[in-house]
C-alpha cells in the first residue's frame, strides 16, 4: 500500500468519525475503566516504554482534554501496539485457553524482542477511541507476514 493510499484512508477516517459525531452529539458516556477487566483477548503486540515524543504526545493531549469530563484518555501504563488480534474478548483472567492457543506463543517466541519501526505516525479519530496508527518498515511488514 503506498504512503499516499493510506493516507487517503486515514483521512476518509477521520472524517467518518466527525461526522458520526457531528450528528451524534450527546453519544458517548464517562468510561468506567481502561478496557473490559473481567473478559481478555488473545493478541499479539508489545508494550514498549514511553519514548520521549510519546510521552510528549500524551502530555499534549491531556492538556487539550482537561477540561472534558466526556474525554478518556487512554491510561500510559496502557500504552501498546497490538498487532494482531486473534480473538475476541472471550476469556477470564487465569481461564485455561484452548489447547491451539499453545502453538501461538511457540509461533510468537520467534518475533519476540525484535525491534519494530514505525514511520508516519498519525492519530486517527475512530467513534470510541483515538488511534496512534503508522507504517511498519519493510522489515517489519516481511516478518508480519511470515507469522500470517
Amino acid at each position: 500500500m503506498k504512503s499516499n493510499d493510506l493516507a487517503h484512508i486515514y483521512y476518509n477516517t477521520n472524517q467518518q468519525t466527525m461526522k458520526e459525531w457531528r450528528n451524534h452529539p450527546h453519544i458517548g458516556d464517562v468510561k468506567p475503566g481502561y478496557y473490559d477487566y473481567i473478559k481478555l483477548a488473545v493478541t499479539s503486540g508489545i508494550k514498549p516504554p514511553l519514548t520521549g515524543p510519546i510521552a510528549q504526545l500524551f502530555n499534549d493531549i491531556e492538556e487539550q482534554l482537561k477540561n472534558d469530563p466526556l474525554a478518556d484518555l487512554l491510561p500510559r501504563a496502557g500504552f501498546h501496539f497490538t498487532f494482531l488480534p486473534l480473538t475476541l474478548p472471550l476469556y477470564t483472567e487465569n481461564q485455561r485457553l484452548p489447547g491451539k492457543a499453545r502453538r501461538l506463543l511457540d509461533i510468537w517466541h520467534d518475533y519476540d524482542a525484535k525491534n519494530l519501526h514505525l514511520r508516519e505516525l498519525r492519530l486517527i479519530a475512530l467513534p470510541s477511541q483515538l488511534l496512534l496508527a503508522g507504517i511498519p518498515d519493510d522489515s517489519n511488514v516481511v516478518m508480519a507476514s511470515d507469522i500470517m
